[in-house]
This record gives structure tokens, C-alpha cells and sequence, in this order.
């Protein structure tokens, strides 16, 4: 049978477990564990605005208000308070634990911002969503300071700043296991005396933990797809059969993902039917 007929992400994973079967056909201590790069990373990237590049290059992410009186409240999260300007004249918002959209005008150095539908949660306690809805209806003008976006208010009396969310990228450093799926039909999460991991490396392979082993193997991208060849590990006995059966699990979960999601430091791989197979955060500091 020709690749032709054969599904992309089959023919991913097919390239990846015959690569990965030929190469690695028996299994080491974590010491020997030398794997030769075979398939080249294909990731998907976001643009960084730079300098003079368009309002609707990326997401931005408020920073703080400075106010013509002296007066300057910084964001406490900015992740929770962000902008991204469509190129159709719409905008999202995102403020702390409410999102909405809206639609914008430019004229040269104009911006004009006309709030549309919002949701209407109560957030928690010191949430800053209500000053920053308040100052982003009082956008005046725009310009670009360096990389940052800044946005002037009205009459003169301060201006927003934001700075270019980070591109969202598999690779770079590793990622903290949160839960897998145990192949009964349910996502558990990891238990509290084992830590797994997983490092994607940019020459296609990818390494971590099990909670009783180093493992390694080949993976590919294209696009949201994702594929992996077969993984290898170490053979230490684990402490417990509970910890045994979650290394198998997680293991298992690797091989039957398809597709993955990143979102602001969490990355989520789940099958083609799109259930979760394993949940993952990088941690932060």
C-alpha cells in the first residue's frame, strides 16, 4: 500500500516506530541511552512583534497603566490580561477570569475600541478586570516602543502597556506531568511520591522520567499532529505496583497521542478521538 492512502499522522507515526525500532532494538541503563538525531523538527511558531510591526501580530499582554497624575498600577498577572487584534476589524480580550471580543478602527495612529459581548463571572478578590476594561475603553492612539505596544488614553491622561506574549513552543525546558490516562477510560493524576517528565528536544527527540526510569525516543510534528516512534527505557524495578503501572500508562498514553494542544505553559496530548492522554505544565521559576 502506498503512503498516498495512508492518513498524515500515520504515516508520521509509521516513519517514527520504523526509524525508532531499527535504531534503538535494545534497552540500556540510562547512561547509554545515546540516540543519534534521525528526523528533523518540523514545530509550529507564533510571531513576535517587533518594532513597527502590525497591531495584529501576536497577543499582548497588559503590563501596567502609567496615569498622568504620577499614579501607576502594574498588572499582578499578565497572563490574564491580554488583547489580540484580528485582522477583520475584531479584537479579543481576556480580563482575569471574563472574556469578550469587540471590534477596532485605525486611522494612522488612531485606535478606537468598541466593546462588544463579555461574560459576566465574579472573579476573585483583587482581580484588576474592572480598571482594565475602564482604561482599554479610553484608548486614544497607539504606537510601538521597542517590541511593547502602548496604548495613550484619552485627554492626555496616561497610557497602557503591553508587552508580546512569548512564542508557545514544545521545546525548551521540560515539562511536569500532571495526569495520564490509565487506559480505562479515565485520566489520573500523578502519584505524590513519583515525578514524570518530558523534555522535547529540537533535533526530534524526546526524554524524560517514568517515576522508576529515564526513557528516550524519537517524536515528530506537523502542524497540531504530533507522532511517536517506540520509546526506550531503563529497567529498574519500581517501588511500588502502583508506581509500575503508571510508568506502563504513561508510556502507553505517549504512544497513543496524536494531537497536541499548548496554552500559556500547559501542554496537552490527547488522541484522535480527542481524549485527554496526558497533561502537562512547565514549570515556572
Amino acid at each position: 500500500m502506498s503512503t498516498s492512502s495512508v492518513p498524515r499522522r500515520n504515516v508520521l507515526k509509521l516513519g517514527a516506530a520504523v526509524i525508532a525500532s531499527s535504531l534503538f532494538a535494545t534497552v540500556s541503563p540510562a547512561s547509554n541511552l545515546d540516540l543519534t538525531p534521525a528526523l528533523a523538527l518540523a514545530q509550529p511558531t507564533d510571531q513576535v512583534p517587533t518594532q513597527g510591526s502590525a497591531l495584529t501580530q501576536g497577543v499582548w499582554l497588559w503590563q501596567r497603566t502609567a496615569y498622568s497624575d504620577g499614579q501607576t498600577v502594574v498588572c499582578a498577572d499578565p497572563s490574564k490580561y491580554t488583547l489580540a487584534f484580528l485582522d477583520r476589524g475584531l479584537y479579543g480580550v481576556q480580563a482575569d477570569c471574563n472574556q469578550g471580543s469587540g471590534s477596532y478602527t485605525v486611522d494612522g495612529a488612531q485606535l478606537t475600541l468598541q466593546p462588544g459581548p463579555m461574560t459576566r463571572a465574579a472573579c476573585p478578590p483583587g482581580s484588576q478586570d474592572t480598571v482594565f476594561l475602564r482604561d482599554q475603553g479610553q484608548v486614544a492612539t497607539y504606537l510601538f516602543d521597542g517590541e511593547n505596544l502602548v496604548l495613550n488614553l484619552r485627554m492626555d491622561s496616561g497610557n497602557m502597556i503591553f508587552s508580546p506574549r512569548p512564542a508557545l513552543s514544545l521545546t525548551g525546558s521540560s515539562w511536569q506531568v500532571l495526569a495520564v490516562n490509565n487506559g480505562r477510560g479515565a485520566v489520573a493524576s500523578v502519584l505524590s511520591e513519583t515525578q514524570l517528565d518530558a523534555t522535547f528536544g529540537e533535533n526530534g527527540i524526546v526524554s524524560g522520567t517514568t517515576g522508576c526510569n529515564a526513557y528516550r525516543g524519537l517524536y515528530t510534528v506537523a502542524g497540531p499532529t504530533i507522532a511517536f516512534g517506540t520509546l526506550i527505557s531503563t529497567r529498574q524495578a519500581c517501588p511500588t505496583e502502583a508506581a509500575a503501572a503508571q510508568e506502563q500508562a504513561f508510556l502507553a498514553a505517549l504512544g497513543a497521542s496524536t494531537r497536541y494542544e499548548l496554552r500559556a505553559g500547559r501542554l496537552t496530548l490527547r488522541n484522535d478521538e480527542g481524549a485527554t492522554q496526558v497533561d502537562m505544565v512547565r514549570p515556572t521559576g
